[in-house]
């Protein structure tokens, strides 16, 4: 009965997890693009402080991309299981994704229209 009800509970949270996406998804799409790329050049040179506990990784970037007011695209799965140490400080939001991100073979991309997607990293250099 528990692994019914632990089933049930986990669906429910993919469920919502899929809604929630499809939402902020629908949001970017239908925003105005209005001064993005100016408003994009700003945010990512302007450093502000943050206070991002560490935890699950998609939680916490999606906590930081709205406290950015940056556009953040990514797929649930490509964050699933993976963890950051958290954000504490004054960032840019270059320098705060790239703190997130440190160990988890992930990397934020700007897709030049004031948005921003995340990416396997590219392998080091041999």
């Amino acid at each position: 009965m528990t692994t019914h009800i632990k089933t049930k509970r986990a669906l429910t949270q993919f469920k919502l997890r899929q809604t929630y996406m499809a939402i902020l998804l629908a949001m970017a799409a239908f925003s105005p693009p209005t001064f993005a790329e100016d408003a994009s050049a700003v945010k990512s040179t302007a450093s502000s402080p943050y206070n991002i506990p560490a935890g699950p990784l998609g939680k916490a970037l999606s906590n930081y991309a709205a406290q950015s007011g940056v556009l953040l695209s990514f797929e649930p799965a490509t964050t699933e299981g993976k963890e950051t140490r958290g954000l504490k400080g004054n960032y840019s939001t270059q320098e705060g994704f790239k703190e997130l991100l440190k160990g988890t073979g992930l990397e934020i991309i700007n897709d030049q229209r004031g948005g921003y997607y995340l990416d396997k990293a590219a392998p080091a250099p041999a």
